[in-house]
């Protein structure tokens, strides 16, 4: 069991680099896509975004909660934002919580780096599970691929206990 265990880790580490390029590229996108922005006065219109996003993410609005979320993770150039992935993963953790799939997603990846909380695989897979369930195209394949690694690795495992019971066999 313990090797099993282990073979699952290893293929959660092994889809760490995988997982977290997707997961990366969506947070990042999401945080600057900005370009409905007038350029002339981007901090002004930043904070006031900002703001607007704070108060109904303390209202309890899900899809504000996952927008500053992505501001605190990845702050728009120029914006004067400091970057906290604390904050970013609270937010993220409210909007999950909610039932936002985008959120659930990047929950998992903060926790599967260890950005802003302790890091924790079993809990950032379930997460991903959770995010592929509600829809996250990135949490889909994410899922998809660690399903394909578990799957090799068992048959692995499988080989390896055969032929490690034909050799105690063979040896009485």
């Amino acid at each position: 069991m313990k090797m099993f265990i282990s073979a699952i880790v290893a293929a959660l580490m092994l889809l760490a680099g995988v997982s977290t390029s997707f997961a990366e590229q969506s947070i990042r996108y999401q945080a600057v896509n900005t370009s409905h922005v007038n350029r002339a006065y981007p901090t002004a219109i930043y904070v006031a975004q900002w703001s607007r996003l704070r108060h109904l993410a303390k209202l309890g609005d899900p899809e504000a909660q996952f927008e500053l979320g992505n501001m605190y993770y990845s702050p728009p150039e120029k914006s004067g934002f400091m970057q906290s992935y604390k904050k970013a993963y609270n937010l993220f953790l409210k909007s999950a919580k909610s039932g936002n799939p985008h959120s659930q997603h990047n929950v998992a990846v903060l926790l599967l780096k260890g950005h802003g909380v302790k890091q924790d695989q079993e809990k950032a897979l379930a997460w991903f599970l959770i995010a592929a369930e509600n829809g996250s195209k990135n949490a889909q394949r994410i899922v998809a691929k660690f399903k394909a690694v578990e799957i090799n690795n068992i048959a692995k495992i499988k080989s390896e206990l055969e032929k490690n019971i034909k050799q105690k066999q063979f040896a009485k």
